[in-house]
């Protein structure tokens, strides 16, 4: 019989035991995920991008190129503890709150806002807690009246309404939810004037879509992007509706899926604010007013010689000039008004009085040179378009041209 061998089991000794540390793996640095191209299922459309396995970023707390700031060094003068206490506060203004401006009125706070202007510590939230508390004093701007020569300050002083103080003009990387900027634009404790360009960015319907929740949308430019003839019929119908009741301006250049079919579909609404379409999809005239003017297919709509003025200096510029030099040249044909009254001087003042958020998302993703929005937006501002310019008339102007 065979049996089973014995082993004697180890005889303790008086040594201690070593026990070795395991290793942690869970310091172990990882890589963000990244946000691959897909497809949309059901579609052909390989340029779609699902953008909700994109990686976004915290784009309202992002600083427009941020500096410390200092006291002035005076040997003559000594700085005051109110100075002090500004400089202070500006360096930390991300931890302001509503709550904490409150405690104070607007003649204390407006050397630290002036402060964080000054130093480019003025953050979308920064600013929209500062613009809820004290956007009503008339004394209030959004951007510093600077003379320096940065890319930002050019930037601003290429895009601002002129003697617009509450014009914003912010930037955005592409990987930014659209519905996280319209929810932004909803939270502010005013409304807004929206100025939104989306022309660098190709986004689809479905993303597209919840633009319509902008509450003053005035100014929008969707080239480039996957719209079809069916989203921009809901669109007339949301401006017909009164949802869009203040959308005056309209960019649709270099969308493949848009046919005459579609910008017909907005001329055919009648009723609503909207003044301006632009596009690269050319359409007849039917009536001529001057060579090369004249109204399109027998609707209130008159297509612009663009290669005349003021048309040509329209069509160069961003929204909002766009929007406030309209008004100059054309405000009495295209504001439905009374019999021989004029209300653009009213409308212009308002435009510089109101706020005003004008908002670029680029094409490309985040990056640590925040520099890079500001100059990829002077170069969109030069961008060099060969398109159509229709206005859409008021009743009173329609009947005198026809008499």
């Amino acid at each position: 019989m065979f049996q089973r061998k014995k082993y004697n089991r180890r005889q303790r000794t008086g040594r201690k035991r070593i026990i070795r540390a395991r290793k942690s793996y869970n310091n172990r640095k990882q890589l963000p995920p990244t946000a691959q191209p897909l497809s949309k299922l059901g579609t052909n459309d390989i340029s779609y991008v699902d953008r909700s396995f994109t990686t976004t970023y915290s784009w309202t707390t992002v600083k427009p190129v941020a500096v410390a700031a200092a006291i002035p060094a005076s040997s003559n003068k000594i700085p005051s503890l109110r100075q002090i206490c500004s400089v202070e506060l500006a360096n930390n203004a991300s931890m302001l709150t509503q709550a904490h401006l409150q405690t104070a009125p607007w003649s204390v706070w407006k050397r630290v806002w002036h402060e964080i202007l000054q130093t480019g510590n003025d953050s979308i939230v920064v600013y929209q807690e500062f613009s809820s508390v004290f956007g009503k004093e008339l004394d209030f701007k959004c951007h510093e009246n600077n003379t320096s020569d940065t890319v930002k300050d050019t930037m601003i002083d290429m895009y601002r309404i002129p003697n617009a103080r509450k014009h914003r003009i912010e930037t955005v990387f592409a990987n930014v939810y659209l519905t996280d900027i319209v929810t932004f634009i909803a939270s502010f404790k005013y409304v807004p004037y929206v100025m939104l360009d989306l022309s660098m960015t190709k986004l689809n319907n479905d993303v597209l879509f919840s633009v319509f929740h902008i509450q003053k949308l005035m100014c929008i430019d969707l080239s480039n992007s996957n719209i079809d003839d069916n989203y921009l019929i809901q669109l007339g119908n949301a401006v017909s509706q009164g949802k869009l009741a203040n959308l005056t301006i309209l960019k649709v250049n270099r969308c493949m899926n848009v046919t005459v079919s579609g910008i017909k579909s907005l001329f055919e609404k009648t009723e609503g604010s909207l003044a301006c379409i632009e596009t690269d999809i050319s359409l007849p005239i039917t009536r001529y007013i001057e060579p090369n003017h004249g109204y399109v297919s027998n609707m209130k709509w008159i297509k612009l010689d663009t290669d005349t003025m003021p048309a040509s200096l329209i069509l160069k510029l961003p929204l909002a000039l766009k929007l406030h030099t309209l008004l100059r040249f054309y405000g009495d044909i295209i504001v439905a008004k009374p019999a021989g009254v004029s209300i653009t001087k009213d409308l212009l003042r308002e435009l510089r009085l109101s706020h005003v958020f004008d908002l670029l998302v680029m094409g490309s993703e985040s990056s640590d040179d925040v520099s890079r929005m500001w100059e990829e937006r002077i170069r969109a501002r030069n961008r060099i378009r060969i398109i159509k310019s229709y206005h859409h008339t008021s009743h009173n102007q329609n009947e005198k041209q026809s008499n």
